[in-house]
């Protein structure tokens, strides 16, 4: 079974089209705690460490938590209590890209830090505390990212990087938002899910050309501009 966790905000088109490809789509809903742009981000609320577990902030809403334990994830609450501010806001929002997983360790969640050390995922530390809203993770062999320092990172640990203007991301109440927040990637079929249509991204040729080279294929779950809804996760039961 194919689960999406997607922000409650999503839109009915963009359902539609999950729809597609994932068995179940399981909300998370907006926090109080956090600010208005990103109270609904998955990528804020919980992080993936495989297929079939993730480590929650442990006061995320009572349904999301009921809904991913009836689907049969492996639940593992953090050690962190999310807060408004950065860095508070930061400590679930590691981008884990095959082996690696990218995020300023200093505010990592504990929890999530040890499990994903014991695992013997390859730690590489950013400046960036919003690594996952920055990254769009193609495997271990590739990645997109709005982030200079995680560009460079990932050339250094012997990736394909490429980088792209934050700027052309919509977020509504911010300036702009982060590539990885826009779109989800479903691994085991290889597809990138754009929420919203690449092409109206002045590099939206280099990025499907990029995309395609990691032997990636694409789809749109909206037309017009891409849009941050804090990430699609995808697990597999």
């Amino acid at each position: 079974m194919i689960i999406a966790i997607v922000s409650e905000q999503i839109s009915s088109t963009a359902r539609s089209i999950l729809k597609s490809y994932a068995d179940k789509l399981i909300d998370v809903y907006s926090d109080c705690r956090l600010y208005d742009a990103v109270s609904s981000h998955p990528d804020m609320q919980l992080c993936p460490i495989n297929e079939k577990c993730v480590v929650v902030d442990p006061e995320i809403s009572k349904i999301t938590i009921k809904e991913l334990g009836d689907a049969g994830v492996n639940i593992i609450r953090g050690g962190s209590t999310l807060e408004s501010k950065y860095p508070w806001d930061i400590p679930y929002n590691a981008g884990i890209c095959g082996r690696y997983y990218f995020h300023n360790v200093k505010y990592t969640d504990s929890k999530l830090k040890n499990i994903l050390d014991e695992a013997g995922q390859i730690t590489v530390d950013v400046p960036q505390g919003y690594s996952k809203c920055s990254l769009v993770p193609l495997g271990e062999e590739g990645i997109i990212t709005s982030d200079v320092p995680i560009f460079k990172k990932a050339l250094e640990y012997g990736m394909k990087s490429m980088l792209v203007n934050p700027r052309e991301v919509f977020l509504k109440g911010m300036n702009h938002g982060l590539i990885g927040g826009a779109t989800g990637v479903l691994q085991s079929k290889k597809i990138v899910f754009f929420n919203g249509d690449p092409m109206h991204h002045s590099q939206g040729n280099e990025m499907i050309e990029f995309i395609t080279d990691c032997g990636y294929d694409h789809v749109s779950l909206n037309n017009g501009c891409l849009n941050d809804i804090g990430s699609i996760f995808f697990l597999e039961l």
